[in-house]
């Protein structure tokens, strides 16, 4: 009844923004559905799934004919029952064509309230099946008994208040044939937290090989905002501001938790305007908080993923988001960034390949907001998108520049994929955009350890297979106070590295990682969601071959060696003692 009456509402009072398949079908079929049987919603729902290669029920036709055939009769101005009977078929029929092709070219998104109707309406909604939710995730979603899939679904559904279970059904059936795995659709269900948390389940493998296949390409989806929502964002500016902005161009799409839109300036420029959606961080901290209620239902249920790294994930991801939702403090970032980029211009001379680095600036007069920020435009192509030959010719100083920040300057952004990365090759320029997940580590004189020295022999250890190195310098990045499972580590790393042996470096990672979080060793968030989720993503990017990557790493760690020689050779010595050489 809440979502017919929700139709009602779309065709009276919210006309502006009324979807058009839920205005124009949604009163026609709703009552229809609204008195189906299971089996005959069952058939509508196939239907649905299939509109070019399914026919409509014919319970819909006949109820569509019916009412059009009262409705001729209320006006009275046909007398003729036969001829009323053609013109009710009549418009059955048009209604169902136009139906159909209202489905055809209708977004997966604007079939959600049809699907909605025929899960919840009346009270043979097929979510009131005993089955229910496996009535539907087997036969319609095509997940397996007891798959990974299953057990989220389950798991999820139990978690969420009841009026939104059929919701998340529905929106699961309108992604059925989107190329989309069960996983990927359900972490889209989280929006910004679900794409962010997809993401990281898919470096660390949390749900294996296949999943991560999957959840690598997801990409935030949320809507952005309108000009007209814009322009009131823009309205509370003060006027000296205001006044420097001649007119909003167009909305380029929507990153994560903000919506980027062209302006033009009254000087003539061209400028990115950054807008936070509004309420951001009370969805983002609603979704965090049912994140942590879904996480402790995969514990009950004893579903068998590595909860500890599951949990660990989460609890990176609820600082590191919420960190992101203050403008300001991105804004910091950028103007560190700009430094960093500027002196990586001068010290990698000679090696950029006729290339220069240049992070957009924050357009003088305009005072970053938490809410707003302004940028300057950064014209060319996004990494991931450039042609194979322009790739080439920068990938190379991508990783360079990212993990000479690291090693060198203690300063890392972890989240330098190739969208985030424009090159433009009539200027010959590499504009590295969008700073919010940047990190710093702490970094002492010579002679003392510190945080970037502790991670890269992390690495060494991880790489050499060697479990004393990974051990100590892995208690040194877990939390402070953490209690840990000595014992169970010791046993736990060596059988981590020991099957990982033969497998790639990222796989050595991971399974060390997983071996220090159950143990009790969860890393700090710059360690875990910072610096080894950065490495990998910078990898995976494939900026340049694995062979290449190992080979800028080391040169990195051995830059970072020279310069702390007689701590490096004091640890030397100290291991050649201990071997008994």
């Amino acid at each position: 009844e809440s979502l017919l009456a929700l139709v009602e509402d779309e065709k009276s009072i919210n006309w502006k923004k009324a979807n058009p398949l839920l205005v124009n079908m949604g009163s026609a079929v709703g009552g229809p559905i609204a008195n189906a049987s299971p089996e005959t919603r069952r058939k509508f729902l196939e239907y649905l799934l299939d509109p070019e290669g399914k026919e409509m029920p014919e319970f819909l036709l006949k109820d569509v004919e019916e009412t059009i055939h009262a409705e001729i009769l209320r006006a009275g101005k046909v007398k003729d029952p036969a001829a009323i009977r053609q013109l009710a078929s009549e418009g059955a029929y048009a209604f169902k064509y136009k139906l159909e092709a209202a489905l055809m070219d209708a977004t997966p998104n604007e079939r959600i309230p049809l699907f909605e109707l025929l899960l919840s309406s009346g009270k043979n909604g097929l979510l009131h099946d005993p089955a229910f939710p496996l009535n539907i995730s087997r036969r319609y979603l095509g997940y397996g008994a007891g798959s990974v899939e299953e057990k989220l679904l389950s798991a999820f559904l139990a978690v969420v208040p009841p009026h939104e279970r059929s919701v998340t059904v529905a929106y699961l059936l309108s992604q059925v044939g989107q190329d989309k795995s069960g996983v990927k659709s359900l972490f889209e269900v989280f929006q910004t937290v679900g794409i962010k948390f997809g993401q990281m389940t898919s470096i660390w493998k949390v749900f294996g090989e296949e999943v991560a296949k999957e959840t690598a390409a997801l990409k935030d989806s949320a809507a952005p905002l309108s000009k007209a929502e814009i322009e009131e964002v823009l309205k509370a500016l003060p006027a000296g501001e205001r006044g420097r902005i001649q007119r909003l161009k167009r909305v380029v799409g929507s990153a994560s938790l903000k919506t980027v839109a062209e302006v033009e300036l009254m000087d003539g420029r061209e400028a990115v305007l950054l807008v936070q959606r509004p309420f951001a961080e009370d969805q983002i901290r609603s979704n965090l908080d049912l994140s942590a209620r879904f996480l402790q239902e995969l514990k009950r249920r004893k579903v068998d993923v590595p909860v500890g790294l599951f949990d660990a994930v989460v609890a990176d991801l609820r600082s590191q988001v919420l960190g992101e939702t203050k403008m300001t403090d991105e804004a910091e970032k950028i103007r560190a960034a700009r430094a960093h980029f500027e002196r990586l211009n001068r010290d990698m001379t000679g090696r950029m390949n006729g290339y220069r680095f240049s992070v957009p600036a924050l357009v003088e007069g305009f005072q970053p907001r938490d809410n707003i920020l302004l940028l300057e435009k950064a014209e060319g192509v996004t990494w991931a998108r450039a042609p194979a030959e322009l790739r080439k010719a920068t990938g190379a100083q991508i990783v360079e520049s990212s993990l000479r920040t690291l090693f060198r300057e203690g300063w890392f952004d972890p989240d330098r994929h190739g969208g985030n990365i424009l090159v433009d090759p009539k200027t010959k320029t590499i504009h590295p955009i969008d700073f919010g997940q940047a990190e710093t580590y702490s970094k002492h004189p010579f002679w003392k350890s510190d945080d970037r020295y502790v991670f890269m022999r992390f690495l060494q250890g991880i790489s050499e297979g060697d479990e004393k190195l990974v051990w100590e310098n892995g208690l040194k990045m877990a939390e402070p106070g953490a209690s840990v499972d000595l014992a169970g580590l010791r046993t736990r790393l060596a059988g981590a590295l020991d099957a990982t042996k033969d497998k790639p470096v990222h796989d050595r990672i991971i399974a060390v990682t997983n071996a220090f979080v159950d143990s009790g060793g969860k890393f700090e968030r710059r360690f875990s969601f910072g610096g080894l989720k950065g490495l990998m993503i910078l990898h995976g990017e494939q900026y340049v071959s694995s062979e290449e990557f190992a080979s800028i790493l080391k040169q990195e760690a051995a830059a970072l060696i020279r310069s702390k020689l007689p701590l490096a050779c004091a640890d030397y010595f100290r291991k050649v003692l201990a071997s008994g050489r």
